[in-house]
């Protein structure tokens, strides 16, 4: 070994003390594995007499039932004085071990009470002595099996988890402290340290109280680690019994007695160098040391690591202003983010405002999908209209506008009442996703205002602020989109070049297809050919005839998805079961389309109500109208469709552009003006800060101090280095 790693290793334990110093006077320390030597075992197993014959003083309560309450980090430092110091007392030199023991007491129960309550918040105690070597240990309450005074009905569990707590620490050397006067298979020490460190390469074996066992039997085969082996073997120790205790044995008297049993036994003289208290301590010192040499490269690493986290964190405070000037800097600022923000959630991202999110979706591009998927259907749907009920509309409009007077022209007033009533139903769906993009930047700007919740007033006051001037511009932008379709209802421009208008023709063919299936007086016919036209129905077979439909009258056979049949009584009268009833049978697909060929021929729906016939199926009956009114209705029809068409591209154009220049542009604009206005009129109203987030903001700032300190125990270990 190099000389600078020899001075490494002397210095190593005392370091970690330091560092753990530290961790100890944190208000909220950082959790980390330092490497310590964790003693376990049960009541009585003799841990509190171990470590008082490592001090050699007497300083630990003592008593029946449990004692040990709290987990004691016990350091012991190599001194020329011999005093003792409490983290939580610092300054307080103790040199009385008498009241060392009760200042353990008195914080104990400072926390758990005085009936056998228990804690796994740790007390800190350093003990400094010229005969001591330095060593990190943490004494932890024995297992409890049954709960006593105020301890809970779970108390066995509860005190499992305090231990498991220190030994699962991969850095923790494990003390397991077992009575050799016990099955060493049943061991509570043994059994909680395997369940953590299964190949016993952290775990100690300490045998106690080695001349209690009975005559005639020994614990050589455990202490030659021959039985349950372990990699860093086991040690045997002999503590005062009660008796030597209640006859105020010195711990000096009794560490030449142990050293004499050693000795003198037959089963143990040959190995009496290698057990007792004193090469425990000098093994622990050896094993502590070489572990902390392991573990330190690691823990540099995570400290560095927690800096830089740390650092992090901390931007996410805004340091407390301590004027008023500092204060209206900070509020621009902030406001400034928050329209920066804004900005990048609209997906306005230039090398200016930084990288793109990958992760989510933008605002931005949710509301451009609102424009042009939802509201696209939106308007689809609202313009979609049922044919026959569309033209019954058309009809009642030109013969209401007629009245009296004979109608041998389309009135152009038929035409702008069906117009108005077609353009009123796109309101709504124009309003609905006005609504959505409202939704949308309401939740948007909610969390932008988070980045102020270390200022809870100022937070309320901007956030109020910004969704008033979202909901007061969402309402003018409504107001200004109720405007364009008002001005689309107020002038119809029928010179516009994508107006045709239908040529009306009474030989147009509306249908010629071949059907499964029609009936005729009974009598039921296959792939027949039936032709529809405006004025006709011509069925083809090897009997041709044809149907004239102005005297005729359509039945509508209702069904869930559709017509499932219709029936044609081509004299106008129901004839059922003559020769004059022509049936077709049509598959739900065609019904539709069949029925709609029948619609645009001129049948419409009387105006009584349907009828039911014998077998109980609804029937709705359609009649053919004038020629000239058909094609006055499809006239209508044909040229409001057309413009129509012309007013939903128009607001699927105008609309997104209304929305972004009333409600988000203006937004950014409220951001970048009049919002750091308005906070700077506010003034002092707006300083208080959140108590938790100053906490919060506190812990920070003395965790990183926390760190620091501990990066330069590291830069003293590259001196020491440095120096040899």
């Amino acid at each position: 070994m190099s000389l600078s790693e020899e001075s490494v290793l002397r210095h190593a334990i005392p370091l970690v003390n330091e560092i753990q110093d530290f961790f100890a006077r944190a208000s909220k320390p950082i959790n980390f594995d330092l490497p310590q030597i964790v003693v376990v075992g049960s009541q009585s197993a003799g841990k509190s007499s171990v470590l008082e014959n490592f001090v050699g003083r007497e300083f630990l309560p003592r008593g029946s039932g449990i004692v040990t309450r709290r987990p004691l980090i016990l350091q012991l430092v190599r001194s020329k004085e011999e005093f003792a110091e409490f983290i939580h007392r610092p300054g307080d030199r103790f040199k009385n071990f008498d009241d060392v023991r009760r200042e353990i007491e008195e914080e104990t129960e400072r926390l758990t009470g005085k009936n056998k309550g228990i804690s796994d918040v740790p007390i800190n105690l350093k003990v400094y002595s010229p005969s001591v070597l330095d060593l990190t240990l943490v004494d932890l309450p024995g297992m409890i099996r049954i709960p006593v005074g105020d301890q809970p009905e779970d108390i066995e569990q509860h005190t499992k988890d305090m231990i498991m707590s220190f030994i699962e620490n991969e850095n923790s050397l494990i003390l397991a402290v077992t009575p050799a006067n016990t099955d060493i298979a049943t061991s509570d020490a043994i059994k909680l340290a395997r369940s953590v460190d299964p190949d016993g390469r952290r775990t100690i074996g300490v045998l106690s109280k080695l001349d209690l066992m009975d005559e005639g039997t020994d614990a050589r085969d455990i202490l030659e680690n021959k039985t349950l082996p372990l990699k860093r073997g086991y040690i045997g120790v002999v503590n005062r019994s009660q008796k030597d205790i209640d006859g105020q044995k010195s711990l000096g008297e009794a560490l030449k007695s142990e050293r004499s049993f050693f000795k003198k036994h037959h089963a143990y003289r040959h190995m009496a160098n290698r057990h007792g208290t004193p090469f425990l301590q000098k093994y622990l010192n050896e094993q502590l040391t070489h572990h902390i040499k392991i573990v330190l490269p690691v823990l540099r690493a995570n400290i560095q690591e927690s800096l830089v986290n740390l650092d992090a964190e901390l931007k996410r405070f805004h340091e407390k202003p301590e004027s008023a000037v500092s204060f209206n800097k900070l509020i621009l600022s902030m406001s400034a983010k928050v329209k920066e923000e804004f900005e990048k959630t609209m997906g306005d991202v230039s090398t200016r405002l930084g990288t793109v999110e990958i992760k989510k979706q933008c605002i931005g591009h949710i509301i451009k999908n609102l424009f042009e998927k939802d509201f696209q259907k939106d308007t689809e749907r609202n313009s979609e209209i049922n044919e026959v009920e569309f033209r019954r509309t058309i009809l009642t409009a030109i013969q209401n506008t007629n009245g009296l007077r004979a109608g041998f022209f389309t009135p152009a007033k038929a035409f702008e009442t069906v117009i108005q009533w077609q353009v009123e139903r796109l309101v709504a769906p124009c309003h609905d996703v006005v609504e959505k993009v409202f939704d949308e930047l309401k939740e948007t700007i909610r969390k932008l205002f988070k980045m102020m919740s270390q200022f809870p007033v100022m937070e309320r006051f901007a956030s109020k602020r910004s969704l008033d001037f979202l909901e007061e511009n969402t309402k003018k932008a409504k107001s200004q989109i109720d405007l364009i379709i008002d001005l689309e209802k107020s002038y119809m421009e029928t010179k516009h070049k994508n107006l045709q208008g239908p040529e009306f023709n009474k030989d147009d063919v509306l249908l010629d297809q071949n059907i499964a299936s029609l009936e005729m007086g009974g009598r039921l016919y296959h792939d027949m050919r039936v032709i529809i036209t405006r004025s006709e129905c011509q069925v083809t077979a090897w009997a041709g005839f044809s149907v004239q439909l102005s005297s005729a009258v359509l039945g509508a056979v209702k069904g869930v998805n559709g017509y499932k049949r219709l029936e044609l009584f081509p004299e106008g009268r129901r004839t059922v079961g003559t020769l004059n009833k022509i049936k077709l049978n049509l598959s739900e697909a065609d019904s539709r389309k069949w029925f709609n060929a029948f619609v645009s021929a001129g049948f419409y729906f009387r105006e009584e109500d349907p009828w039911v016939k014998n077998d109980g199926t609804i029937i709705e009956e359609c009649v053919m109208s004038d020629s000239s009114v058909v094609s006055q209705v499809e006239l209508v029809r044909q040229m409001v469709r057309e413009y129509m068409e012309i007013v939903v591209k128009t607001l699927r154009s105008i609309v997104p552009k209304i929305v972004v220049a009333m409600i988000i542009d203006k937004q950014i604009e409220f951001f970048t003006t009049e919002l750091p206005s308005e906070l700077l009129a506010e003034g002092e109203k707006l300083h208080e800060e959140d108590p938790s987030v100053g906490a919060e903001r506190q812990a920070s700032m003395e965790q990183i101090k926390l760190c620091k300190n501990i990066m330069k125990v590291f830069e003293k270990i590259e001196s020491i280095r440095s120096e040899c």
